[in-house]
């Protein structure tokens, strides 16, 4: 094989039997309009972790922020500041199967939110569906780190960017 016939070629060794990770994103509502965060409109849409399922959290002024959520709802009864709405957010995703965030307590106004067993070889988009007339603020980007896009134990990296013939060949 000629050296232009090794260009941009890798070889990845690992150790263990992974054939999953953990695939994480940030919703951030620090710059948010709690009152224009609509009962029934605003929706937090994510991506589980089989790349094609599309899971709605629906605002919901039923029950207050701190309260026990509905399933695919977030709570936003009572909410006056941004950490209430964190953490009604938080809340209504935990209450999820398919993912976990933190913090739930309304201490961080960004939410990190896990997807777990991501084995596509995308990470998943998430979206956020707003009111047309009045945005909330809320800010939810893509999950990343997902399988095949990150190995994080037992890596090596061999990249060859030549050729050579070592003199005990």
């Amino acid at each position: 094989v000629s050296a232009n016939g090794l260009l941009n070629k890798y070889l990845y060794i690992t150790s263990g039997a992974a054939t999953t990770a953990k695939a994480t994103t940030t919703i951030d509502v620090s710059s948010a309009t709690v009152g224009n965060v609509k009962t029934g409109i605003t929706r937090i849409r994510l991506t589980a972790d089989d790349g094609s399922t599309e899971v709605d959290f629906v605002a919901d002024s039923g029950t207050a922020y701190n309260g026990s959520a509905a399933a695919n709802k977030f709570n936003i009864g009572s909410v006056t500041t941004t950490a209430h709405l964190s953490e009604g957010i938080a809340k209504g995703i935990n209450n999820n199967a398919n993912f976990s965030a933190t913090p739930t307590d309304g201490s961080s106004t960004t939410i990190t939110v896990t997807v777990a067993n991501v084995t596509t070889t995308s990470n998943n988009t998430n979206y956020l569906v707003d009111d047309p007339t009045a945005a909330s603020g809320i800010e939810v980007g893509n999950f990343s780190g997902g399988i095949p896009n990150q190995i994080t134990a037992g890596k090596v990296l061999i990249r060859v960017t030549g050729f050579i013939v070592n003199d005990d060949l």
